[in-house]
């Protein structure tokens, strides 16, 4: 294995490790499977505020995780496709990292796009709590008169 190859595959482990990560994250969202807890989630001022804003920034931002998902596990294997390709080639080293840190942080800012979504909502939801009547009865995202409307 030469150091172009060796580069990669440890790149591609750091972004096979992350989608298959952001994806499991992103199904529990899906699913409603994932409340408020303080290990795994997008977390911000404004999603831990109330379970409502929880769920409703974490459903907004799953497009956006989604993405980030299948975004690293296809640059895991783009990575490695590039350093076999390039295996004889004197600059393939320097190719394959330069490669692997861009793809990095392309997913990096797919997640903090994520985020940022999920921040958004949940605090136009926080706004809407603490505005609330006492005698209002409480609205879920998408229900007739919020002004959002569920992420698909």
């Amino acid at each position: 294995m030469n150091s172009a190859t060796g580069t990669a595959a440890g790149l591609a482990l750091g972004l096979l490790s992350i989608g298959l990560t952001v994806g499991w994250v992103a199904s529990l969202v899906r699913s409603r499977s994932l409340g408020p807890n303080g290990i795994v989630g997008l977390k911000t001022r404004a999603t831990k505020s109330s379970p409502e804003a929880w769920y409703a920034g974490h459903d907004a931002a799953v497009p956006a995780l989604w993405s980030a998902a299948i975004a690293a596990t296809t640059l895991a294997f783009v990575n490695i496709g590039l350093a076999v390709v390039l295996s004889e080639s004197k600059r393939a080293d320097s190719t394959v990292t330069v490669v692997g840190i861009s793809s990095f942080a392309g997913v990096v800012a797919l997640l903090a796009f994520a985020t940022m979504r999920a921040d958004r909502v949940a605090r136009r939801v926080r706004r809407a709590i603490e505005t609330r009547r006492p005698t209002d009865p409480p609205r879920r995202l998408g229900d007739p008169g919020t002004h959002d409307t569920p992420a698909t």
